[in-house]
């Protein structure tokens, strides 16, 4: 099982590849340089379908669009999600999109209003290097663990009865 997992913004965007449970391959897409809005979200929906066409996977998945500050910002992702659902429809991918939360939980990271986006993001990062021993940026390892969870959550799997090793 091949999984393109990604957690996009409007300026980067980190992707993984999951296959059978682990991480093979994780990048970042920064275009955080390009001042045209429209611009960066026409490279990241190419960027993001570049590498789904060398990696053939069967799921696509990506966070759901959360609440932005800029409602520009969530207009943004909404249009890139659409076109990622709509490439993933046209290619017979499985598609899905789950809320932040929700990953999360499948992961058991600790969650709530009192934490904080800074932890959040730490949670990401700990996960990946303890169970896979891979040191990479925020959003880099927030793709390899909404992938990893919906690898997971298909599989009917809990994560404490997996038993990661680092690669």
């Amino acid at each position: 099982m091949k999984i393109v997992s990604t957690d996009q913004s409007t300026t980067k965007t980190g992707l993984a590849v999951i296959e059978d449970g682990r991480p093979v391959y994780f990048t970042l897409y920064d275009h955080s340089g390009n001042n045209d809005k429209a611009d960066r979200i026409k490279l990241m929906f190419l960027d993001i379908i570049g590498e789904v066409e060398r990696q053939s996977p069967g799921y696509l998945v990506f966070e759901a669009v959360q609440q932005q500050k800029s409602p520009q910002a969530s207009m943004m992702l909404s249009a890139l999600q659409g076109g990622l659902i709509c490439y993933a429809y046209e290619h017979k991918l499985n598609v899905s999109s789950p809320l932040s939360t929700e990953w999360r939980e499948v992961l058991g990271f600790r969650q709530g209003p009192k934490i904080k986006r800074e932890e959040l993001k730490a949670q990401a990062k700990d996960f990946v290097l303890n169970h896979f021993g891979i040191t990479a940026s925020e959003d880099e390892c927030e793709a390899i663990c909404i992938g990893i969870a919906e690898y997971l959550r298909l599989n009917d799997i809990d994560v404490m009865k997996l038993a990661f090793h680092p690669i």
